[in-house]
């Protein structure tokens, strides 16, 4: 049985910061309020820490996200804190010495977060903090005995925002055409200035960046494939998959 160990830090949206009653956890979608897997509680005034070991069987491989809420003593649940984890069955692990993952841009060889790979069934918790709201580009490379580092593995994730969230700027901005020949229209449907553009190839490479607020991009020097756009604009960021054809 595959069981991914976490420790939660579940601060909870607790009237009079009351203590926490009851908790629950879901997989990718929401079940509704009170449908999900519960979790028993220890005693706690407003604040729950506590290690669960929860069974991931029966998940696919690739992307998936962990959900918990909790309920305070008057009945009312919190919004969710949520955990994206990853996983992955290795075809071999026996001349694996390392392992790291990225995000989007390539830090260097060495530089990305220490993965320990120590079965073929691996769980990732993949660190989120600080991503932009939308989609971005997984890496795994691993080291060999010789000291040879290769990528093992890539993938699209979307992190979608807080619950609470409507009016975000990944969801006013419209990305069009996609997948794109040659242009690319940036639509920001609240008339928000772009502060920041910045698109990642498949390989981690910065491939453009400019501080201008554009709303055409010219992208027909791009080769065919999978790129991952990422704008700023004041304080909101967002991240989008886009496609040249």
């Amino acid at each position: 049985m595959k069981q991914i160990l976490i420790l939660f830090l579940v601060i909870g949206h607790i009237v009079n910061a009351q203590s926490v009653s009851s908790a629950e956890y879901f997989f990718d979608t929401d079940p509704g309020v009170g449908n999900g897997t519960i979790l028993s509680v220890n005693g706690n005034s407003g604040q729950l820490v506590q290690s669960y070991s929860i069974a991931t069987t029966g998940l696919s491989e690739g992307f998936h996200s962990l959900f918990v809420r909790t309920k305070n003593a008057d009945g009312n649940w919190s919004l969710y804190d949520r955990k994206t984890i990853y996983i992955k069955d290795f075809d071999s692990t026996s001349d694996v010495v390392s392992a790291e993952y990225f995000i989007d841009s390539d830090p260097g060889i060495g530089n990305g977060t220490s993965v320990n790979i120590s079965s073929q069934t691996q769980i990732i918790d993949v660190d989120t903090n600080g991503l932009a709201e939308g989609d971005h580009l997984f890496y795994i490379r691993v080291q060999n005995q010789n000291g040879d580092w290769s990528f093992y593995d890539s993938s699209v994730f979307n992190l979608s925002g807080n619950l609470a969230v409507e009016n975000s700027l990944y969801n006013s901005t419209n990305i069009f055409p996609n997948p794109f020949v040659s242009n690319l229209t940036l639509d920001l449907s609240d008339n928000s200035i772009i502060e920041l553009i910045e698109v990642y190839d498949f390989n981690g490479r910065t491939v453009f960046h400019s501080n201008d607020d554009l709303r055409e991009l010219y992208l027909n020097h791009f080769t065919s494939g999978v790129y991952i756009l990422k704008i700023k604009s004041e304080d909101q960021y967002a991240s989008f998959k886009i496609i040249k054809q």
